[in-house]
């Protein structure tokens, strides 16, 4: 069997087994561009010159107490200042237990819903600083069978004693279509709606780029939007991937971001999640 025909038929199996999944835990896929908010924003503007990251997709384990402790831990350890979550199981309960983080705010888009528990499924950013712009978008090719979209989520934060802002980009990508528009798409509606920004940009998430041309779509973006790539050096190997291909990536806007060296960690201690946490620390440069 060629690489790539046992490439689809991976893929189609692991669709059949999330789509029976899915409904097993009766899911159900939202088709707008629905926001949710919670917690407090200490400050008004990013307030220093350098920040924390943390990116990790949690796979749908908020509710556990394993994902608890180790985020808990993370969040005292790392200090960051934006945390960007992917696959964030968002119930009564655990709306409460992001809320009761005080040192954050909290935005979050679904793309997933249990009727039952009244529970979500989608990305979450949490912020020490309010965002004064918030946008949504789910994708307009959704997965096949399941009928799912996948969200993305951009958050602008002010910057103090400058004009521009910083823009957090939380991104879940596209996974289970076999060709690059879907994937393409995506991706191109977020430069679309970064067009007009002038300042530091970060995306971040779980690109599900399990494929060499997914990432050398990725990289061709990078080129677009003069974007650097976070390069975790020998611990690259501990992020998730899929026949080799890293999923998880962060891109940063080099002309007003510098990344601090040794900054940047992936979490292979945190075993929650199928997924390892990424962390990296940044300077703010060529500010107005």
């Amino acid at each position: 069997m060629s690489p790539m025909s046992l490439l689809k038929l991976q893929i189609v199996t692991a669709l059949l087994t999330i789509s029976v999944l899915l409904g097993g835990c009766g899911y159900v896929a939202v088709k707008s561009d629905m926001q949710l908010a919670g917690g407090h924003y200490p400050q008004q503007q990013l307030e220093s010159r350098e920040f924390g990251l943390l990116v990790w997709n949690i796979h749908k384990e908020t509710g556990q107490r394993q994902f608890q402790q180790e985020f808990l831990q993370s969040i005292v350890a790392l200090e960051p200042d934006f945390v960007l979550l992917q696959e964030v199981d968002l119930s009564v309960e655990s709306r409460a237990w992001f809320s009761e983080l005080t040192q954050y705010g909290w935005e979050y888009v679904a793309n997933l819903y249990q009727p039952e528990f009244d529970s979500y499924s989608g990305v979450l950013t949490q912020a020490k600083v309010r965002p004064d712009m918030r946008l949504a978008r789910l994708t307009s090719i959704t997965e096949p069978i399941t009928d799912t979209a996948k969200p993305t989520l951009i958050t602008r934060y002010p910057i103090a004693g400058s004009d521009q802002s910083l823009v957090l980009v939380n991104l879940h990508g596209i996974n289970f279509q076999l060709t690059l528009k879907a994937f393409e798409q995506q991706l191109g509606k977020v430069q679309e709606l970064l067009g007009g920004h002038l300042g530091p940009v970060i995306i971040a998430g779980d690109f599900n780029s399990w494929s060499p041309q997914r990432l050398q779509f990725l990289e061709e973006l990078r080129g677009w939007m003069s974007l650097a790539q976070v390069d975790f050096g020998e611990q690259q190997t501990e992020l998730a991937s899929f026949m080799g291909y890293p999923l998880d990536h962060i891109f940063y806007s080099e002309n007003y971001l510098e990344l601090i060296p040794n900054s940047a960690h992936v979490h292979s201690n945190l075993e929650s999640s199928d997924h390892r946490a990424m962390s990296a620390r940044f300077h703010l440069k060529n500010l107005d």
